[in-house]
């Protein structure tokens, strides 16, 4: 689509002032560049650890991430270590899974992050 963009840009420019193929092709490759260069930046600056918590909590000790709390969002009981909840982390809702058994959790009861497995959080209740 960039590329899409880019062309109707040059053809535009060339409509005004006509250039020789040559040059229209080297403004081309050069305005792709640009444009290539500021996403790569902007992507890179997106993936900052200081911005979201989900890349960095593997890296995180134990109680360094414990220090992420979340929101249970429905109530939950289960002697299965694998059953999944619902939590509220970051404004987002995530499945989730207790690092204890059995586990009793009340809808709204504040739980820590303490890790994760594939797209669920691991979860424990803050009074255990």
């Amino acid at each position: 689509m960039t590329a899409g963009l880019l062309a109707l840009a040059v053809a535009s420019v060339v409509a005004w002032v006509p250039f020789p193929f040559y040059v229209q092709a080297a403004l081309f490759v050069v305005l792709i560049v640009i444009i290539f260069v500021g996403l790569k930046r902007w992507e890179s600056s997106s993936r900052n650890p200081l911005t979201s918590e989900w890349g960095s909590i593997d890296k995180l000790s134990m109680s360094e991430a414990g220090s992420a709390k979340a929101s249970v969002v429905s109530d939950f009981s289960s002697e299965d270590p694998g059953a999944q909840l619902r939590v509220i982390w970051q404004g987002q809702s995530w499945a989730a899974k207790c690092s204890t058994t059995p586990c009793q959790l009340c809808r709204g009861v504040e739980v820590e992050v303490v890790g994760r497995d594939g797209t669920s959080l691991i979860v424990r209740d803050v009074c255990n």
